[in-house]
């Protein structure tokens, strides 16, 4: 739950901006990133079905910029 600021969110394969207050819902086993859009502060609050979550990254996050070669 997005509490303040503005995000931009990869979910699957739908990008899009959300401002506070927004609740995004990420299905199980979805890819998804999200960085901040705005100029302040974020303050979001995740819940997980489980104390035990893995994280695995998958590529460079597409939401930032990368460095040249």
């Amino acid at each position: 739950m997005l509490t303040s600021g503005t995000m931009s969110y990869v979910v699957g394969d739908k990008r899009f901006v959300a401002s506070a207050p927004y609740i995004v819902r990420v299905p199980a086993n979805t890819p998804h990133t999200f960085i901040n859009a705005g100029s302040s502060p974020l303050q979001l609050t995740a819940v997980f079905d489980s104390a035990h979550y893995t994280f695995k990254p998958l590529a460079p996050n597409p939401l930032q910029a990368q460095p040249a070669r």
